[in-house]
């Protein structure tokens, strides 16, 4: 099963992300297999989906680095 771990406000900034949780050897889910829906005035944020059993890690990972404001 896939949590929510982040909600980022572009592409680019979703990409970075799941690219710094690979690094750590996580496995986030590629954006382009995510189930965003990005429709006109629906939902405008890019959400990084981690398995369940590396969340805590991935919180870690996030906070350590910067990226604490996006948490989901």
């Amino acid at each position: 099963m896939l949590t929510r771990i982040y909600a980022a406000q572009s592409c680019p900034e979703a990409e970075i992300v799941i690219s710094l949780l690979r690094v750590d050897g996580l496995h986030p889910l590629d954006l382009e297999r995510s189930p965003n829906v990005c429709l006109a005035g629906a939902d405008l944020w890019y959400y990084v989906r981690i398995p369940t059993d590396e969340v805590e890690a991935a919180r870690n990972i996030l906070r350590s680095t910067g990226f604490e404001r996006g948490l989901a």
